[in-house]
């Protein structure tokens, strides 16, 4: 926290080299990059911080987790395409849902924040997608996309996940959820597709 505070990089960058080097990448994503991140999202909204500051940290993170994306078009295993609705500009959690992913063997087609359904329909067509997850935070983003993610629903196994899905929002898109933990929707989603296969 105090090296976002300094705007301080290296310190940063020593801190995350320690946590993924002890807990392992997986566990540094659950247990202390995104309980960081939101923590550090509460304390933009109480004043505390600054946007510069929530900036500094989610391009950091962003930038290590890009390493991990370098093997996302490679090997023979499932496509997932990811991406956030129209309106939704926060995709860093779908970008580590993407790391968890990548590392069970799928091939990942990340389309990131604000991205058009269409075009998410477009990518999973044209990739022959096993799942397609739609990520957003606002259940208002959600509910002006409800149309576009249902006619996607009635063609790709697809998956509505973070702050924004509700029971009725899965009921009229004909979508389905995920759990909120990272680890165990990739996991649920692993053996999901495994399972038709």
């Amino acid at each position: 926290a105090r090296a976002v505070h300094a705007f301080d990089e290296a310190v940063a960058q020593a801190a995350l080299d320690d946590l993924v080097a002890s807990a392992g990448i997986e566990a540094a994503i659950t247990d202390g990059i995104l309980p960081a991140l939101h923590r550090i999202g509460v304390d933009w909204e109480s004043g505390e911080v600054t946007i510069g500051h929530e900036h500094f940290a989610t391009q950091l993170v962003r930038r290590r987790l890009s390493s991990y994306s370098l093997t996302w078009g490679v090997g023979t295993g499932p496509v997932a395409v990811l991406g956030c609705p129209p309106g939704e500009l926060h995709d860093i959690t779908l970008l580590c849902f993407g790391v968890l992913l990548g590392r069970r063997g799928w091939r990942i087609r990340y389309l990131g924040a604000d991205t058009p359904v269409s075009e998410i329909a477009r990518a999973a067509r044209a990739t022959g997608a096993s799942a397609v997850i739609v990520a957003a935070t606002r259940d208002q983003v959600f509910a002006q996309a409800q149309v576009a993610l249902g006619e996607l629903a009635a063609t790709y196994s697809t998956y509505l996940a973070g702050r924004g899905v509700d029971a009725d929002l899965l009921t009229r898109t004909g979508a389905q959820s995920l759990p909120a933990d990272l680890r165990a929707a990739a996991e649920q989603i692993t053996e999901t597709v495994a399972a038709l296969c």
